[in-house]
């Protein structure tokens, strides 16, 4: 009874543990009782459940159950989910893109340590430009070992034409966000008027490559009242204007 209660204890933790693993654990971590080794008289020792616990823990691996990506405009979402974890620190996020093929960290995630339940993750990679990118997972223990993932890809697509997005906040004070989205390589300007059409900044003049991007208005120094911004986009298709 006090070695099947063991064993229940053991699987119960961790339950893909093999019946040989199980039997390693138990006379690995038994306490002698006569001479060294095992014996006919005391076979391998006594049980000591709670030695026998502590092993079968630390042989719980950091099984990864799923690693997804999807993209957003110029964001990618990652999500990921371990069914157990042992001696965990945390995953290090690793990226690299089809114009430069060196992995590079994104960021890290922490990890929960040693647990058996199932966790979940996910990490927003942030302000990409156009284009496709690999993901992978670096596992990483709290003692410096690592362990990597499959790699996954995702595309960050260009937009399909060109939009003007309503300032974010409005009203606001002193400052608000301005976004908008080009299909193309566009020279773009973004202009600010009062209401009686004089221009008071031009927060935007360069070129921009196609995708999602945003611009910050600071009227801290403009009186209050209501302006216009206006978005115009010149590219290779024609010219794009529009007042917000």
């Amino acid at each position: 009874p006090h070695v099947c209660g063991t064993v229940a204890l053991l699987l119960s933790i961790n339950p893909n543990l093999t019946p040989e693993e199980v039997s390693m654990i138990i006379q690995t971590t038994s306490v002698e009782k006569g001479a060294a080794g095992k014996d006919n008289r005391y076979g391998a020792g006594r049980i000591d459940a709670y030695e026998a616990y502590l092993l079968a823990l630390a042989m719980i691996p950091v099984e990864l159950s799923s690693f997804t990506a999807s993209a957003d405009e110029n964001s990618v979402t990652l999500n990921w989910s371990t069914a157990t974890e042992t001696n965990n620190s945390g995953f290090s996020i690793e990226r690299k893109s089809t114009s430069d093929e060196r992995w590079v960290e994104a960021g890290f995630v922490p990890g929960f340590g040693t647990t058996t339940e199932r966790k979940s993750y996910t990490y927003a990679d942030e302000n990409l430009n156009m284009g496709s990118y690999s993901y992978r997972l670096k596992q990483i223990d709290f003692d410096g070992k690592f362990e990597y993932s499959e790699a996954i890809i995702v595309e960050v697509s260009a937009p399909e034409k060109y939009v003007l997005l309503q300032n974010y906040p409005n009203p606001f004070n002193p400052s608000t966000t301005i976004g908008f989205s080009i299909p193309q390589t566009s020279d773009v300007t973004i202009d600010i008027y009062n209401v009686v059409g004089e221009l008071v900044s031009s927060m935007v003049n360069k070129t921009l490559e196609a995708g999602y991007h945003t611009a910050n208005f600071d009227a801290a120094n403009l009186p209050s009242g209501t302006y216009v911004y206006q978005l115009k986009a010149v590219g290779q298709n024609g010219t794009f204007v529009e007042n917000k």
